[in-house]
């Protein structure tokens, strides 16, 4: 009887979050949803350009930073070809850099720092939270969710995250971003300098 007692309680103990994903976490499923549908506004907005060696650069490093998320999200990379430093992060793990930011930077620590701090972003849900935050998901919205049995759910939601990117995070998230991005990049092995 002891012996099922803790076997119980150390299933109860262990941590969810470590073997989460889409299909476990219906959570992590409606963001990648979300996410697919502002992937396919931004594609249309800008030129996402194809350089296979610099996707495959980005791609190793967020595999480093990933075993320290708190999700099992599966990261895409998408690189933007404009001159602008930036990178940014949708629901779900869809990561975007500019060709600007990773020429600016130079080395694989400085790209990995704007990763994990983009990664955090995500796994943290910090655009769904600023939505809901903003109060950007009406009575009516959600009224239709429910009423079409969640059909409209991934509309109104895309809507959502749109809203949310477009706006930007809040410092107190930002400074979160900062504050995790800097202990998955030391975690995982990149000069935090």
């Amino acid at each position: 009887m002891r012996k099922i007692f803790a076997v119980i309680a150390l299933m109860v103990m262990l941590p969810v979050s470590s073997v989460m994903c889409a299909e476990q976490d219906p959570d992590l499923a409606k963001e990648v949803e979300i996410g697919r549908k502002a992937i396919a506004r931004i594609e249309e907005e800008w030129p996402i350009t194809a350089d296979p060696a610099v996707t495959s650069k980005l791609e190793v490093i967020a595999s480093r930073l990933e075993p320290y998320m708190s999700r099992r999200i599966k990261w895409e990379i998408r690189l933007v070809k404009t001159e602008a430093l930036n990178a940014f992060c949708l629901p779900g793990g869809f990561i975007f850099f500019t060709t600007g930011i990773v020429d600016a930077l130079k080395t694989d620590s400085e790209l990995a720092a704007v990763m994990a701090h983009e990664m955090i972003h995500a796994d943290r849900k910090h655009s769904l939270r600023m939505a809901a935050e903003s109060q950007k998901v009406t009575l009516g919205a959600l009224a239709v969710m429910l009423l079409s049995g969640g059909s409209a759910a991934p509309i109104v939601l895309a809507q959502v995250a749109q809203a949310a990117i477009t706006s930007g995070y809040t410092m107190e998230l930002e400074a979160e971003a900062d504050r995790l991005g800097l202990e998955a990049l030391i975690q995982s092995g990149y000069s935090p300098t």
